[in-house]
């Protein structure tokens, strides 16, 4: 199934992971408060800072975010950040499946969870769309149809279709 490549790469990318603090691992985090630049920069902890001093809806009585609430939040947006590890220059050696483990075993390191609401599965996974990011996504994959490592990756760009100017709408 696994080339010794391939099997190899695994077991270091998983060395790595287990030596890597969360910080150097994802360095999203939050801004200490101590911090000069804290209430002026941001980063994706501070969203969950954030939610821990809300209070919810009526419906809920008035209570607070608590910490598992907060866990949830953020595992959703560390899932849309980690979707980019499924990515063409990466499933050409290694599989989506095999990263997926990988990211399996980072998200217990992370949440202190692995099943249930917290599993990493495929689907809640995902992989790398382009047009969801600013980077140039015109010359992607080389313009190569990278569907042919995985299916949800996204296909190459029809330049007459997708970018060109609507003279009927400009």
């Amino acid at each position: 199934m696994f080339s010794f490549r391939s099997h190899s790469l695994l077991v270091g990318l998983i060395i790595l992971v287990g030596l890597a603090s969360p910080a150097f691992a994802f360095g999203a985090g939050n801004i200490a408060s101590i911090s000069k630049v804290e209430g002026q920069n941001w980063r994706h902890g501070d969203i969950e800072d954030a939610l821990l001093t809300l209070t919810l809806a009526r419906a809920l009585n008035g209570k607070k975010f608590n910490k598992i609430n907060v866990s949830r939040t953020y595992f959703g947006n560390w899932l849309r950040d980690y979707s980019q590890a499924v990515d063409v220059g990466t499933v050409k050696s290694v599989s989506a499946e095999a990263i997926r483990l990988l990211l399996c075993v980072l998200g217990f390191m992370t949440f202190g969870y692995g099943s249930g609401e917290f599993e990493v599965t495929a689907e809640r996974l995902g992989c790398y769309r382009p047009e969801e990011h600013i980077d140039n996504p015109k010359d992607y994959a080389e313009n190569a149809d990278a569907r042919q490592y995985d299916r949800r990756l996204r296909g190459p760009i029809d330049e007459e279709q997708e970018l060109s100017v609507d003279e009927r709408r400009a």
